[in-house]
């Protein structure tokens, strides 16, 4: 849950605010060194069906009981959900943000034509931004991510996007031993089509705190 704090008479209270219900049920097809998930190669979720059940009847009950909190729901590990079209429209009928911003990552190997065969796909089913991690560059991204090529993966699906016209932002992992590959990396983003580029100190939950 998200939540802020208010302070009232020297006291501070914490209030939550919103509710994310998630269900690790979709396989990733990386090995990061920093997974926050703790991603050990099996997906631990509840199977899917049996996930909508429990967030719909989860969301239906916050909105009586608690009108004033926002709930959502979502999947992981990764985003490439084996009927990815029709779990996105679920999605939408919850309510849930992911159903309109999609993070590309750890998503399974496509070459060009299948990059753009995806992206229409989810220009289609309403998705209106994506979101790309990068961890260095080519070499370096790709020993971190546990996966060769996934580099030029994601400029594939970049490329794509920006040829259907489905706009993206990135986000790159920030630490002491990428910090020298940041300023050509950017550039390449910026070259691709990134809207926006951002850099992330990552934190300690999962696998992170290796990255101490």
């Amino acid at each position: 849950g998200n939540g802020r704090g208010l302070r009232t008479g020297g006291e501070i209270i914490v209030r939550t605010e919103s509710v994310l219900l998630q269900s690790l049920c979709v396989p990733c097809f990386n090995h990061c060194r920093h997974c926050l998930l703790s991603w050990n190669g099996s997906a631990e979720g509840a199977p899917w069906e049996r996930s909508l059940i429990t967030a719909e009847r989860f969301l239906n009950e916050l909105r009586r009981m608690k009108p004033d909190i926002t709930g959502s729901f979502a999947f992981g590990y990764a985003m490439d959900h084996p009927k990815l079209a029709e779990a996105l429209r679920t999605l939408r009928a919850l309510g849930s943000p992911q159903a309109e911003l999609l993070q590309c990552d750890g998503m399974k190997m496509r070459q060009e034509a299948k990059c753009l065969e995806l992206m229409r796909m989810l220009l289609a089913e309403g998705v209106r931004r994506l979101n790309f991690t990068f961890y260095g560059n080519a070499d370096y991204h790709d020993r971190f991510a546990g996966r060769p090529g996934d580099y030029l993966l994601l400029f594939r699906m970049m490329k794509a996007a920006r040829n259907v016209g489905l706009p993206f932002s990135t986000g790159i992992m920030l630490t002491c031993e990428n910090v020298s590959q940041i300023n050509d990396l950017t550039g390449r983003l910026r070259e691709a089509g990134s809207e926006k580029i951002i850099l992330i100190v990552p934190h300690g939950e999962g696998r992170g705190k290796q990255l101490a």
